[in-house]
């Protein structure tokens, strides 16, 4: 899940989700963005529903310009069907 262009000193500070214990969450700095990989762990099903996935970052202190932040997400169930989203803050 893509976050935003990396604009210097941008790093994660946490993450929180409904799913609790679910799902493990990574974080990674690539491609000039801050990118998160939320995946299910073996053996966990869930079924249609709301999800809440909370990710938090910081920034160099100072003037940020957050207009460039967007955000991507992509859902894709053992069956392959896939939901993409995408949209800015």
């Amino acid at each position: 899940m893509p976050w935003g262009t990396q604009t210097g000193g941008v790093a994660s500070t946490g993450t929180w989700t409904n799913l609790g214990d679910k799902v493990s969450v990574a974080s990674a700095s690539s491609s000039g963005e801050l990118d998160y990989v939320v995946t299910l762990k073996p053996g966990i099903t869930i079924g249609p529903g709301t999800y809440v996935f909370r990710f938090q970052y910081d920034h160099n202190h100072g003037n940020r310009d957050a207009g460039g932040d967007r955000y991507n997400v992509t859902a894709t169930s053992t069956a392959g069907a896939t939901e993409y989203r995408k949209g800015g803050f």
